[in-house]
């Protein structure tokens, strides 16, 4: 993202976690019977309003390779993708709604979410089908066995990819990224970490980037407890 000026969107059938994906096993019912939400025109990227949490630290920890977390104002953000001005893309930044297993919840939240964006219909007028766009809907909804996530999603509808298509760019100014922070785990004196401080900030010449390493682990004595035991 930094070094090519552009933010990168995937297909939801590319990510991992399987509950990413719960338009998959949808259906909308019509008079001919029951036609499959059609997502081939999706792409996503997950983002969090959590500013900082070891779980999620630890759940995107892979090997012992250092790796990142950015923070960016929403408006930056989506700004590319909105400039292209586009008449077959749709464009949707918006946090999950959660629900609890049951039918009803998950009925209440679809809900919610279509009374946010009720905006489908009328962008049938373009040659979008009903079922191609529906996908949003389970595609802005999750389990709550989710909820520390603190998840917004950015989602994008592009009426002209290519069912080979497997990511969509778009340009985005790194310069308006507010924050970089490494990884807890990864030493200060590791030549790895001066490696990407020293090429973030050749990308970032923007002083009011922060670039830092996480303190989550490194704080322990602020929280330090004095037992007193009296003997009677």
């Amino acid at each position: 993202m930094i070094e090519e000026k552009c933010n990168t969107l995937l297909r939801p059938a590319s990510w991992d976690d399987p509950q990413e994906m719960n338009y998959s096993n949808s259906v909308i019912a019509t008079e001919q019977g029951n036609v499959p939400l059609d997502a081939s025109h999706w792409f996503g990227q997950s983002w969090s309003l959590c500013v900082e949490s070891a779980i999620m630290w630890q759940a995107f920890k892979k090997d012992k390779e250092p790796y990142v977390k950015i923070r960016i104002d929403a408006s930056n953000l989506i700004r590319g993708l909105i400039e292209q001005n586009n008449n077959l893309r749709i464009a949707v930044l918006e946090y999950i709604r959660y629900f609890n297993s049951t039918t009803n919840d998950y009925k209440e939240k679809i809900k919610d979410v279509k009374e946010m964006h009720p905006w489908p219909v009328n962008f049938t007028r373009r040659g979008v089908t009903l079922a191609e766009l529906y996908p949003m809907y389970n595609l802005l909804t999750k389990r709550d066995f989710f909820k520390h996530e603190e998840e917004v999603r950015l989602l994008l509808f592009d009426k002209s990819s290519s069912e080979e298509q497997k990511f969509v760019k778009y340009p985005i100014d790194p310069t308006t990224i507010s924050e970089v922070v490494i990884d807890p785990w990864t030493s200060i004196d590791n030549e790895k970490f001066t490696e990407i401080k020293n090429d973030l900030r050749i990308n970032l010449p923007n002083e009011t980037t922060e670039i830092r390493k996480s303190d989550i682990y490194s704080d322990n004595c602020k929280f330090t407890t004095r037992y007193i035991i009296s003997k009677n």
